[in-house]
């Protein structure tokens, strides 16, 4: 089975060669977490049983991977029963559509400036206009 890769005191995460791009751990500082959803990685904060359990199905298969499946919100290793994970919509639709958080907002963009509009209608004092 391959080793586990430790990164600590990372606050704005790269992708790396050789290094998968799902990060799964009980927990994340705040800043490294959302920074990895702009680089491209997916952490998943999965309670430490359950990491035990998937590396103990891991090794009992000699697999070095497992399934990470963002429509059911499971981590699936072959021969045991899934582990589900959560994952709020705002980050999983994004990275099952290819999208990146900015991509997935821009969706909306028709959604916002109509949003605008009827604001600048009804609060015209909140917005002062340029000029």
């Amino acid at each position: 089975m391959e080793k586990f890769t430790v990164l600590t005191g990372v606050a704005a995460p790269i992708p790396m060669p050789n290094i998968s791009t799902d990060l799964i751990a009980p927990s994340f500082g705040d800043i490294f977490h959302d920074n990895s959803f702009q680089n491209g990685l997916l952490p998943l904060k999965v309670p430490m049983e359950d990491i035990e359990r998937l590396t103990q199905g891991l090794a009992r298969t000699n697999a070095s991977e497992l399934t990470v499946d963002l429509e059911k919100r499971e981590l699936q290793v072959s021969g045991m029963a899934p582990v589900t994970f959560d994952l709020p919509d705002n980050r999983r639709l994004p990275l099952m559509e290819g999208m990146d958080q900015l991509g997935f907002m821009l969706r909306s963009v028709h959604d916002i400036a109509a949003f605008e509009d009827r604001v600048n209608t009804e609060r015209p004092w909140a917005y002062p206009s340029a000029g």
